[in-house]
């Protein structure tokens, strides 16, 4: 009954040529033919979300046939808006090759700007496009981590379902936890670390982890910085492998001596802060090892340093 209210005061106001009212009539059409109509009025007037919803039309063939490069066309006027999920979907087609050549650069691009809006979703992409595509492993870690975090303080204010949702739930649209196990298989480090998160709350599998765990523990006695630097994050926060801060600090030790910008702000955090029974508090060190990362011009080493200066 509400919905019959709705939709005849949706029409009254789509008549009239209001987008949002346009947008949602189409929404409420089971008729793809008469919904794709209403999203293309909606659009003509104005409405990103409605020309993204066009995209969807034109790329699944619902409501009209199925043409990718109009698709593209459409999800790219939608980006201009500035809104993070169709940012993300505008990558996602530059790095599938939906309706337009694969593009990896463009695709960054995109994932980058959703990305800085806080959208863990294309964070965590970014994460594994960075470290499979572009062999870039400082900006594969970064991206890795700002999403995990992120997620953390979702849980702490209580909203972990979207966090969940995010990681898991959301298939239908984008596939995510498909994309880390697939990525895990073939050796990527930040997908086998958000995998291990995965774990941690009780999804995934512990055989395919400890595969994977194993395959980094490998690659770090080979001398490999990246593989150091997780591995350290694994003792650290005790994922498969018993939790083991002395163990921790020797990877991240290991890695921050071959140059790695990231474990040289963790080894600086250690003296720094001190008292974990096996590493004393050395303000010097820890200024030495933020000069390290800083160097890298790190911001976040730089901040540290500005701070101890300071004190």
């Amino acid at each position: 009954k509400d919905e019959y209210k709705a939709f005849k005061l949706f029409l009254k106001a789509s008549k009239d040529n209001y987008p949002i009212a346009q947008f949602y009539l189409g929404k409420l059409y089971k008729d793809p033919k008469k919904a794709f109509y209403w999203y293309q009025k909606s659009a003509e007037n104005g409405s990103k979300l409605a020309q993204f919803y066009l995209g969807k039309c034109y790329e699944n063939g619902n409501g009209i046939e199925k043409d990718n490069f109009k698709a593209f066309k459409c999800y790219e006027k939608a980006a201009i808006s500035g809104n993070k999920i169709l940012q993300f979907n505008l990558g996602r087609c530059y790095l599938c090759g939906i309706g337009i050549e694969k593009d990896y650069d463009k695709s960054i691009k995109w994932f980058e700007k959703s990305a800085r809006q806080g959208y863990i979703i294309t964070q965590l992409g970014l994460g594994i496009l960075y470290e499979k595509e572009k062999k870039d492993f400082e900006n594969s870690f970064y991206w890795t981590e700002r999403a995990i975090k992120k997620g953390r303080k979702f849980e702490q204010s209580h909203i972990g379902t979207y966090y969940d949702n995010c990681l898991s739930a959301q298939k239908e649209d984008f596939e995510p936890f498909e994309l880390f196990e697939r990525s895990a298989k073939q050796g990527c480090y930040s997908a086998i670390y958000i995998l291990g998160h995965l774990y941690l709350k009780g999804i995934g599998s512990e055989k395919q982890l400890k595969e994977s765990v194993h395959l980094i523990e490998k690659e770090a006695i080979k001398g490999n910085k990246h593989a150091q630097l997780y591995l350290g994050r694994f003792y650290e926060e005790g994922i498969i492998v018993e939790k083991s801060c002395v163990e921790a600090f020797k990877w991240y030790k290991n890695a921050a001596n071959d140059g790695n910008k990231y474990a040289q702000l963790i080894l600086g955090f250690y003296f720094e802060k001190g008292g974990s029974g096996f590493v004393e508090k050395d303000i010097k060190k820890a200024v030495w090892w933020y000069e390290k990362s800083a160097e890298q011009e790190y911001s976040y080493a730089q901040c540290c340093l500005g701070y101890l200066y300071e004190k």
